[in-house]
């Protein structure tokens, strides 16, 4: 695939407790607003969220297996939080090239929405594409 400015990709992913779970065992942030049903009725929230770092992997997957695609490396990647992933909700990230650098590495603009299309997160990822050769 030819990489372009402004060529974009879009996955969407549905967040499931077993995955929040799992992602709270591989890690060790057992913060109970991702995994408690009692603790959580008592916050703002009311209902358990993912992790903010899971949803970021979601996208980093995306980079790395569809667009620019396998074999992606990601040099960094610079993100805002804006609201929470509520179990079982669908989410959608947008991944559009912003910039191709001259030493062939991509700038991508990264982007999530909810559910209810409120943004989730965005930002902007460094990527040695995988066509990328010294």
């Amino acid at each position: 695939m030819e990489l372009k400015i402004g060529c974009k990709f879009s996955k969407e992913f549905l967040v499931s407790e077993k995955m929040v779970n799992s992602f709270s065992e591989v890690t060790g942030d057992k913060n109970p607003i991702h995994i408690d049903d009692n603790f959580v009725r008592g916050t703002i929230l009311k209902n358990k969220i993912a992790h903010g770092m899971l949803i970021i992997s979601l996208a980093t997957s995306v980079i790395g297996n569809y667009f620019p695609g396998r074999g992606s490396i990601i040099v960094s990647q610079s993100i805002k939080f804006h609201n929470p992933v509520y179990i079982e909700e669908i989410i959608s990230i947008i991944i559009k090239i912003k910039k191709i650098e001259l030493n062939g590495w991509v700038v991508l603009d990264t982007i999530c929405y909810n559910s209810s299309k409120k943004i989730v997160f965005d930002g902007n990822v460094v990527v040695i594409p995988p066509t990328f050769s010294n």
